[in-house]
């Protein structure tokens, strides 16, 4: 059986071995003409390679503690040597920096920069708030968080209530035309803006004016269906 010519799974059985193994053997050097062998010969070859294994982890490991200890060893004979600066990064000369000239005398305006950006931080968080609040109107008990579209028509409704001229000076009702949504909606997130911000309306009314000119108008759509019907709205 020793010179009878076997495959890769048959060879590798034969060496109590799997067929990776015989692979890191052929990857190693050991000769399989055909893909066959004899057993006689990948003995012979592993008894000459003596060295051999399947895997480089433990010649790999073998050499990392050698490095290891002569870096250890290094070090308690004094032997290492310095670490090189980089010829580029360290080319310039350190220089003391005297924080306390600069301190003295713009400290007043750091402070008060302090208290504006502090300001800035707050301003932006309450807007941040008035565009995710959820629309309590709709008078149920758990309203959802708003959606991207309406977080977006709340965006440009404050942007046109604080700078029309962004978005070409154009009035509410061309603007809701564009955006695809009516002119009441974004009027009333307008209003919800300036009342936030205390921003002065720019021709406009405020919620209070708007809500009782809803009462008002409501009033006269019921009288005109109340018309229709023949109804006497009074006697409601």
């Amino acid at each position: 059986m020793s010179d009878r010519l076997l495959s890769r799974k048959e060879l590798a059985a034969a060496l109590g071995r799997s067929r990776a193994y015989l692979l890191r053997m052929q990857i190693a050097g050991f000769v399989m003409p055909g893909g066959r062998a004899t057993i006689t010969e990948a003995r012979a070859w592993l008894a000459a390679h003596s060295d051999f294994r399947a895997t480089g982890k433990k010649h790999g490991r073998r050499k990392k503690q050698q490095e290891d200890a002569g870096r250890c060893r290094k070090m308690q004979t004094g032997e290492s040597t310095p670490r090189e600066l980089h010829p580029i990064r360290h080319a310039h000369d350190y220089v003391d920096f005297d924080y306390d000239a600069v301190d003295g005398d713009d400290a007043e305006e750091q402070d008060g920069g302090s208290e504006s950006f502090a300001d800035l931080v707050h301003g932006l968080g309450e807007f941040c708030h008035m565009l995710t609040t959820p629309d309590l109107s709709s008078g149920s008990p758990h309203p959802k968080p708003p959606d991207a579209r309406t977080v977006g028509l709340r965006t440009i409704a404050a942007l046109w209530a604080l700078k029309p001229d962004a978005l070409g000076g154009i009035s509410m009702h061309q603007l809701s035309k564009q955006l695809g949504c009516t002119d009441t909606i974004l009027s009333r997130y307008a209003c919800q803006f300036r009342d936030r911000f205390g921003i002065p309306a720019r021709g406009g009314r405020s919620e209070e004016t708007r809500a009782r000119m809803r009462k008002v108008h409501r009033a006269k759509a019921v009288g005109r269906v109340a018309a229709d019907s023949g109804d006497d709205p009074s006697r409601n």
